[in-house]
């Protein structure tokens, strides 16, 4: 297990207490896709539900998701 893959079963399992059947959606940019993408595994590994959406990169941070990922958001268990 890489040092990555480690790391995010620990933030899912840990941190974030993660439980099998838990919908997971782990939201990302083009930059951060490598770290999701290990999320993702993660919340598979523990027996969840994830989904994995990759939107545009935000022209500025804390500016909100489109629409259809912020639905997606609110019916998720872990985001």
């Amino acid at each position: 297990m890489t040092k990555l893959a480690e790391a995010a079963l620990i933030a899912l399992r840990d941190c974030l207490a993660a439980r099998e059947g838990e919908t997971t959606l782990v939201v990302t940019d083009a930059g951060g896709l490598p770290v999701a993408q290990e999320l993702f595994r993660a919340a598979r590994e523990i027996g969840g539900e994830p989904l994995l959406v990759e939107m545009p990169i935000r022209r500025r941070d804390g500016e909100e998701p489109p629409d259809p990922v912020a639905e997606l958001m609110k019916a998720s268990d872990i985001v």
